[in-house]
């Protein structure tokens, strides 16, 4: 009994075809991750820093400015007068 090589060769190349999209699914939807995680590590600073900024102008302002309510990750800082 023969076999088809050309279907073999079809069925071959259809399954390397498969392998390479989901190898290039993969890294690309983990390259997206990655960006979206570095993204929100360079938000959380940012407000970090604006944060420490505000407190530095309330120290120099003897108290004149306010910070009603503020955000940090998962923490929410409030100032009462």
């Amino acid at each position: 009994m023969k076999r088809n090589s050309c279907g073999f060769i079809l069925v071959d190349s259809l399954v390397g075809l498969l392998l390479i999209t989901t190898g290039v699914t993969l890294f690309c939807s983990n390259q997206y991750f990655f960006e979206k995680q570095k993204n929100k590590l360079i938000d959380t600073s940012d407000n970090y820093t604006e944060l420490v900024n505000k407190g530095k102008q309330m120290i120099l302002d003897g108290g004149s400015t306010k910070i009603s309510k503020f955000e940090l990750k998962d923490i929410k800082v409030e100032v009462q007068e």
